[in-house]
């Protein structure tokens, strides 16, 4: 099993957004953990946390292929991944084109 923390920031003005977001997965999370699963992730944990840079989001997951699970969401024709992919694209400013920085696990 890998495990995987990151943190995220939410885009200027987009704080609103992230809420709403939010509160839509939790509607849907029978969805959203369908999801997760299909694409290896066996757990996920999430966080919020206010900076003096702004608000960012702490995620962390278990599960298998972790690193892929980005690409997987928006390369799905899924309904839910396709809502979920452009809210990513708005909140957090993700482009499935430009591959996530590299994570170093110092300990």
């Amino acid at each position: 099993m890998e495990r995987l923390g990151v943190a995220v920031p939410i885009l200027p003005g987009q704080f609103d957004r992230w809420r709403e977001m939010v509160a839509e997965l939790k509607r849907r999370d029978d969805e959203h953990q369908a999801s997760m699963k299909a694409k290896g992730v066996d757990a996920e944990f999430v966080w919020l946390e206010s900076t003096p840079a702004g608000e960012m989001v702490v995620v962390y997951q278990e599960g298998h292929d972790l690193q892929s699970y980005m690409r997987k969401v928006f390369e799905s024709d899924e309904p839910f991944d396709r809502w979920f992919a452009e809210e990513l694209r708005a909140v957090h400013g993700f482009d499935p084109e430009v591959p996530p920085p590299p994570l170093e696990q110092v300990f």
